[in-house]
């Protein structure tokens, strides 16, 4: 029995990626690029997440990852770059109401969101 036991922890640990992995987070917006103009904008923050904790609202426009301006980037390099282990933080340079801010976002653990 013990050593079942311990070949279900070991597959239960490798299907996770192991112990020492992190879980996944994401910093909790749903964004839309603009057909037209190009333009990344947050179209829903959903409540106790790590965008809301952070101050990121609807309508604000995305323009930057850490640095790294998303006008340029795919639909996955915008994804690589939101996500990372849960716990980590990411710089996400938003414009809103005219004005360029930086809004440093600690990744929460993902989770699906209720409706």
């Amino acid at each position: 029995m013990r050593r079942e036991l311990g070949l279900v922890l070991l597959v239960a640990l490798a299907a996770c990626g192991g112990a020492a992995a992190a879980m996944p987070g994401s910093i909790g917006v749903v964004a839309r690029r603009e057909a037209g103009s190009g333009r990344v904008i947050i179209v829903e923050v959903p409540d106790g997440g790590a965008g809301a904790r952070a101050g990121l609202e609807v309508g604000d426009e995305v323009l930057a990852i850490d640095g790294v301006a998303v006008a340029t980037m795919s639909k996955d390099e915008f994804q690589r770059a939101v996500r990372g282990p849960a716990g980590s933080s990411v710089e996400v340079d938003v414009r809103r109401d005219g004005l360029r801010r930086r809004i440093r976002v600690q990744r929460l653990a993902m989770r699906a969101l209720e409706k």
